[in-house]
């Protein structure tokens, strides 16, 4: 979890923006009702060599359309 007191100040930032925050675990609760997910690459530059087992290891965290 994020240190609170960042959490704190983002929360605040998006109440000024009439937005919110809120954190979870939970992937199917973190995308309901959203219009647009994007997701960043779980190979970095630099750790090609690690390729095959990061996508192992996110294998559950796929993120796919459906009706």
């Amino acid at each position: 979890m994020p240190d609170d007191t960042i959490t704190a100040y983002c929360k605040e930032q998006a109440s000024q923006e009439g937005s919110d925050l809120f954190l979870t675990f939970d992937p199917v609760e973190a995308v309901q009702g959203s219009d647009f997910i994007c997701t960043d690459t779980w190979i970095s530059m630099g750790q090609e060599e690690e390729s095959a087992k990061r996508i192992k290891d996110f294998e559950g965290y796929q993120v796919f359309k459906s009706n």
